[in-house]
């Protein structure tokens, strides 16, 4: 789906099973691939191919933790050059700071 249409962004959950569920919820809408393609990946994120998200918009969504948003982050910074825009969307608590 991913290199179909460039023109649809990317929302891309850092955590597979959050992937699956979303793409549920994409499905049970009703809504088509037109829209928005909900993409993950199983393992390590370092081999993942990054040429599917030039020219992109990518919306990426990280583990829920300080540290799965750092990792999206760095994720992003790998992206940012070739991808038309990226955004990180932390889940709100993992934005708290730490006691």
């Amino acid at each position: 789906e991913i290199n179909k249409d460039s023109a649809v962004p990317i929302v891309f959950p850092m955590s597979l099973h959050v992937a699956f569920h979303l793409r549920e919820i994409h499905r049970e809408a009703k809504r088509k691939e037109q829209n928005v393609i909900i993409s993950g990946h199983f393992g390590n994120i370092t081999a993942l191919d990054l040429h599917c998200f030039c020219g992109r918009t990518v919306i990426l969504l990280p583990e829920f933790s300080r540290e799965g948003y750092l990792n999206a982050k760095e994720f992003a910074s790998k992206i940012q050059s070739s991808a038309n825009d990226v955004k990180i969307y932390p889940w709100p608590m993992a934005c708290l700071p730490m006691r």
